[in-house]
């Protein structure tokens, strides 16, 4: 879905392309919501699992004789999966929001061109 430019609003056939472009973008957007809540319950899911293990690396570090470098090791390993996590949802969430502006820009372009049309 395309802005098409408020120029175009003086002409009825491009009005009614703005308005199935708006209707599109919303279609789109339902989805999308529904997508990223899915996506955050699974960021939700990874991050415990990512904290079970550094609980039990935690643990398997307190006992006598365990081996500093093994446990920072597997440290930094968790942290990049940690990062990456959230870094993959905070990439959706952007894609999301830019959606969000481009239809509350269609929407302020449909309330000035619809006053035309009656």
């Amino acid at each position: 879905a395309e802005y098409m430019g408020d120029a175009a609003l003086a002409n009825p056939s491009a009005v009614e392309a703005l308005v199935d472009t708006h209707a599109e973008l919303v279609s789109v957007i339902l989805q999308e919501k529904e997508d990223l809540i899915l996506a955050h319950r699974q960021q939700i899911d990874d991050m415990m699992e990512l904290v079970k293990q550094e609980m039990r690396l935690l643990h398997a570090v307190d006992q006598p004789g365990s081996a500093v470098d093994d446990y920072v090791t597997a440290l930094a390993a968790l942290l990049q999966q940690k990062t990456a996590v959230v870094k993959a949802l905070q990439s959706r969430l952007a894609g999301f929001q830019v959606q969000l502006q481009q239809e509350e820009h269609l929407s302020k372009s449909l309330e000035r061109s619809l006053p035309l049309r009656r």
